[in-house]
């Protein structure tokens, strides 16, 4: 299918992933937690309006639910994920 060598594997109505992926954090050099995965699934689950509304918040400094019960450095950590991952998903469409 041509579609999928444009879809986003962590974004909710794309292909499954197939693995989990670990991130790093070049700053602390901590890689993130099975939380952190799943949070950043979940959120990607939403679909990208959601996925663009939780970047604008956390760059605001809201701490959304999805990430209220993970220290700053994992929140972090998620925020540039998301931002990485709708780069992607928006240099494709």
């Amino acid at each position: 299918m041509v579609e999928q060598g444009i879809e986003n594997p962590r974004v909710g109505g794309s292909i499954p992933s197939l693995a989990t992926i670990f991130l790093s954090n070049a700053a602390t050099g901590i890689l993130s937690s099975e939380q952190v995965t799943q949070c950043i699934d979940a959120l990607c689950q939403c679909g990208c309006d959601a996925v663009r509304a939780t970047i604008v918040a956390m760059e605001s400094r809201i701490v959304v639910p999805q990430v209220e019960t993970l220290s700053e450095a994992e929140r972090l950590m998620v925020l540039q994920e998301l931002k990485a991952i709708m780069a992607v998903y928006d240099s494709r469409s």
